[in-house]
């Protein structure tokens, strides 16, 4: 071989600097990554689990009326409300709430929605968080809006008394 060919051979040897393709490709995979990761983060702030607590309310309104249950329902239109987060924390995860609508055998529905939302619409949200107790035929027997004490859900809300 000349030293001629031996120097394009050692060149097509050689790695050089990244082609744009392949920055593109890295890139790209970058975007990726950086995507699943941020969902995995962002995701559970979307709904906020409850145990007991289903998000398909047309599903919860056919087996109420199928099995003759009372459904409470809370709608909200962000996980992030501070008066929402306090409505899970500091009311109906209490363990008396909690007991309270084992014992009445009531299905349990979180649902977020927007005020044009036609579930909204069917229930006349006005705001939001809105705590719906509804019948076995899904008619509205009360409705409270905004904040609720621990014990006015338990002693007043859950017995359909109006909001006060």
């Amino acid at each position: 071989m000349s030293d001629a060919e031996t120097t394009t051979n050692d060149r097509s040897d050689a790695k050089g600097p990244p082609s744009a393709r392949d920055r593109l490709i890295k890139a790209g995979f970058l975007v990726v990554a950086l995507g699943v990761v941020g969902w995995a983060v962002v995701k559970p702030h979307l709904t906020l689990p409850l145990d007991g607590w289903s998000d398909d309310l047309p599903a919860a309104l056919s087996q109420a009326k199928a099995e003759g249950r009372r459904v409470v329902v809370i709608m909200y239109d962000n996980p992030q409300n501070h008066t929402y987060k306090n409505r899970l924390r500091d009311v109906v995860s209490k363990d008396g709430n909690r007991e309270a609508m084992d014992a009445a055998n009531m299905l349990r529905v979180q649902a977020r929605v927007k005020k044009d939302h036609p579930l909204a619409q069917r229930f006349g949200v006005t705001g939001f968080p809105t705590t719906l107790l509804l019948s076995p035929d899904g008619e509205v027997i009360t409705r409270w809006v905004g904040t609720i004490g621990e014990v006015a859900f338990r002693a007043e809300f859950l017995q359909g008394q109006p909001q006060r």
